[in-house]
Parts: C-alpha cells; sequence; structure tokens
C-alpha cells in the first residue's frame, strides 16, 4: 500500500483542489493563535533568506498553485532513486530486506548529498520593537531574540549549555530571578534555534502588561552578567549533568 502511495500516486485534479482547500483552512488557523501570530511577525523581521518565509507558504502562493505543477514536482522528486525506506518492526533483516526490494526497488546503500545553503551572517531590523495587538487575552506574549549560530557551528553544543544555565529549566537564572524571586511571571525560557543560514537564540515569557517593562530589565541584567562574569565549576558541573542525563532518557526512548 505504501509503495503505491508513493511511487503510482495520479493526483486527480478534483482531489488536488480538494486537498489545496485543505492546506488553506490549515495556514488561515495559524493567525488564530498568538504563538503563530507572533511567530510570523518575528519571521518576518528578524530572519533573511528561506527562514524568513513560511513554510507552509502564503494564502496567494497556496491558491496559485496548479495540479500540474505538483504533478512535475512529484514525477521529478518522488522517486526510486530520492527514497529512504525505514521499517520499524518484529521481522528480521532477512525477512524485511526482500519485501523492501519487491516493492521499493533494490537498495544502493546511497544518501543524496543535500542541498548545501551559504550562511547569512546579516541580521534584519536588530534593535527593533515590534508590538502587535492581539483581542481578548490577558498577558502581554514577549520574544528577544538574538542572532545564533548556523547547524554546522561547532559552538552549538556549548550554547545549548548556555541556554541551560540562563533559562532552560526550574533552576535556571532567569527563572530564579523572575519567577522565584519576584514573582512577576508564570513561566520564563530560552532555548536556541539553529538552521543551515541563520540562527536565533530568544528568551521568552508572558504576563500581565504592567509587568513587562521590569522582567525585560531584569533578562537585560542577566545577559549582560552571563557575558561578563565567569560561570562557576559547580553551575557549569550541575548543568552538564543535568544535560548527560536528558540524553541517556532519550536514547532509551524507543522513538
Amino acid at each position: 500500500i505504501l509503495s503505491d502511495i508513493v511511487l503510482n500516486s495520479t493526483i486527480p485534479d478534483e482531489e488536488f483542489l480538494k486537498e489545496r482547500e485543505v492546506v488553506l483552512e490549515e495556514e488561515a488557523s495559524s493567525y488564530d493563535s498568538v504563538n503563530g501570530k507572533m511567530y510570523q511577525k518575528y519571521r518576518d523581521n528578524f530572519h533573511k533568506g528561506y527562514l524568513s518565509t513560511p513554510i507552509i507558504g502564503t494564502k496567494e502562493s497556496i491558491e496559485g498553485f496548479t495540479a500540474e505543477e505538483v504533478r512535475k514536482f512529484y514525477k521529478e522528486f518522488c522517486s526510486k532513486d530520492n527514497l529512504i525506506v525505514s521499517v520499524s518492526s518484529n521481522y528480521t533483516k532477512k525477512y524485511a530486506m526482500p519485501l523492501i526490494a519487491k516493492y521499493f526497488g533494490d537498495p544502493s546503500g546511497r544518501v543524496k548529498k543535500p542541498y548545501s545553503f551559504s550562511p547569512i551572517k546579516t541580521f534584519k531590523n536588530l534593535g527593533k520593537t515590534q508590538e502587535m495587538t492581539y483581542p481578548e487575552i490577558e498577558h502581554t506574549y514577549v520574544t528577544i531574540s538574538y542572532p545564533g549560530l548556523v547547524k554546522k557551528d561547532p559552538r552549538s553544543v556549548s550554547l545549548r549549555v548556555l541556554s541551560s544555565i540562563l533559562g532552560s529549566g526550574m533552576d535556571s537564572r532567569l527563572f530564579k530571578e523572575v519567577r522565584e524571586k519576584r514573582g512577576l511571571v508564570y513561566s520564563i525560557s530560552c532555548g536556541s534555534s539553529s538552521a543551515e543560514q541563520q540562527g536565533a537564540f530568544s528568551i521568552s515569557f508572558s504576563c500581565r502588561d504592567k509587568n513587562v517593562d521590569e522582567v525585560i530589565e531584569v533578562i537585560k541584567a542577566e545577559v549582560i552578567r552571563i557575558q561578563e562574569e565567569e560561570i562557576e565549576d559547580k553551575e557549569l558541573t550541575k548543568i552538564k549533568n543535568k544535560s548527560i542525563t536528558a540524553y541517556y532518557s532519550a536514547v532509551e526512548d524507543s522513538y
């Protein structure tokens, strides 16, 4: 069944038109979410290159697709040569391999080289504050973002450790300072995202509007402090141990 779907789809016009409407519904629903709407504005204002465009496309681009374009894309890219087949079952390799060869072709053992993108070192609108109004919500939602690292940057591991110290989890500096000491937010966190062309390091929180400025001032102070003061060995060891524990937990998960 999978082989037939993947290799022999016909993509009739009437089915294409129905599915295009489904995708338009999905695109429209993203505007109903505060975080979704925020991310759209952030992406448009912060990144350059392909990261500045929505993965799903826009209403205009989705409506502009034709069934013939989709069939052409399908014919060019959805072939046996481009397949990676993954099997999760109690089948032995001896039993599974002939089935894969029968329905998907003989494996070449090679994975095609992925498309490469040159890193873009400049960002849009650094230092700019973008504000939006969203009706009938209680909190003000804030994301503060800094230029980050691309996927291949060897410092990415260090950045994850830095992220844990600054704002990942209940023992992080920002959680202790903003929530535990001052009671200004329910949650605050930070994290990094890395792509081929650009990366970002972001701090996010939500709170009542009257507390926003105070939280931002605390964040600024903590960002300056982590730049200027040496991280103590005890704090670093604790975060490393937490990361190692999370790693062991992940590799024991069947998924």
